[in-house]
């Protein structure tokens, strides 16, 4: 029997575009055979959605079984907190992606209205999942979806092969106690709601680096854009690594699990096997609130900050900073001496508004109106809101 059930094949005659196929599948169940199913079903029809029936679903997903989707698929759940994909908390492997999603033919897909459920319990306090991993994907969306207890990563971002586009939307989207400290200390996850990277490759790295933000910043271009978003229990609630770069604008974030030099928002700067660090953020009308909530860290405060910075640059401002010894962290990763260039440079930040200190300064290396500066960017003008893709 198969998995799948189609729902409607159609053929629509569009006088001024010739012939549009609108091909959709509703999977059996959100097991991830059923699922599967469906996508590979449209994938061989040219690309449409796929269905997920509403219903609390195990998803049975380990490292080599996972829902494997390609560029011009949609994925549909019945809505957040509907249709719910849960990993099994007895399977105790490392670590799984839920659905892991190749974008290199450079076809847009969509993700919207699922919920996917990590695993709890003592069987999995090591275990560090990821719910969706987004590949060379070129204007993709996720959107009104949930994550909770990933370990690793709510949504994972990345462009191995960077002659390719990656950039897209998350929206509208909540991230959950992601972080757990188990899987920090096996190194299984670092509890990221997004984590946007691009390439580990040097001469790839070398390439693609900008060497200046001027004509970079609000522009939609090999950028993830994170915006109506809330984030719940996160180390780093949104961090780029490897040249990555990402906008974070309205959303809220509150009750970060403290771990040595946390930060909701988060650039990373070089690590000493060469790899280089983000490239920059911007993040801005945002709300950062009460960061200390971590019983397993409870002397920790004054590590939690709203942005925290040790590499790349960008822009903060209009941002609201509640319950903060600092409202910033500058500071610096131990392979930034080998690549100056990814140090904090370029970072401007304006009209932010917090209860405690602003700016701790870290490590050495940061002066005003050198790496930083505190007013606004010139000729600096945001991207529309919300994102074209957020409609």
């Amino acid at each position: 029997m198969v998995a799948w059930a189609a729902n409607s094949m159609s053929s629509i005659t569009i006088p001024s575009s010739g012939i549009v196929r609108a091909n959709s599948v509703t999977a059996r169940s959100g097991s991830v055979a059923d699922i599967q199913s469906a996508v590979s079903q449209i994938e061989s029809a040219g690309g449409g959605t796929v269905y997920i029936p509403a219903g609390n679903w195990l998803f049975d997903a380990t490292p080599t079984n996972m829902v494997n989707i390609h560029g011009g698929v949609n994925v549909f759940g019945a809505g957040k907190f509907l249709t719910n994909l849960t990993l099994s908390a007895s399977a105790t492997y490392d670590a799984t992606t839920m659905f892991n999603v190749d974008g290199s033919n450079q076809r847009r897909v969509r993700i919207s209205g699922i919920t996917f459920i990590g695993r709890t319990g003592a069987a999995a306090a090591s275990t560090g999942d990821t719910g969706i991993f987004l590949d060379n994907a070129k204007d993709f969306r996720v959107d009104n979806c949930s994550f909770h207890y990933m370990g690793s990563c709510g949504v994972g971002v990345f462009n191995s092969v960077v002659s390719l586009t990656c950039q897209g939307v998350v929206d509208h989207c909540g991230f959950y106690e992601i972080y757990k400290p188990g899987a920090e200390t096996a190194g299984t996850g670092f509890g990221y709601g997004v984590g946007v990277e691009r390439t580990y490759d040097r001469s790839d790295e070398a390439k693609i680096w900008a060497p200046s933000l001027d004509g970079v910043l609000g522009t939609y271009a090999n950028v993830t854009y994170v915006e109506n978003c809330y984030f719940q229990g996160c180390r780093h609630s949104i961090s780029a690594y490897a040249t990555g770069a990402y906008v974070a604008r309205y959303n809220i974030f509150t009750d970060m699990h403290v771990y040595y030099g946390s930060g909701h928002c988060d650039v990373h700067g070089a690590y000493p096997d060469g790899v280089y660090g983000g490239r920059y953020m911007e993040v801005y009308n945002n709300t950062f609130l009460n960061p200390a909530k971590d019983p397993n860290y409870p002397d920790m405060y004054d590590y939690a900050k709203a942005l925290r910075m040790r590499g790349g640059g960008g822009v903060f401002f209009n941002n609201t900073c509640v319950n903060y010894a600092y409202a910033v962290c500058l500071s610096a990763d131990d392979g930034n001496a080998a690549i100056p260039k990814c140090k904090v440079q370029s970072l401007y930040m304006w009209n932010n508004i917090y209860d405690g200190a602003y700016i701790d300064k870290e490590t050495s290396g940061h002066v005003e109106n050198s790496t930083y500066f505190l007013y606004p960017k010139p000729g600096y003008v945001p991207y529309q809101y919300p994102h074209p893709l957020d409609t």
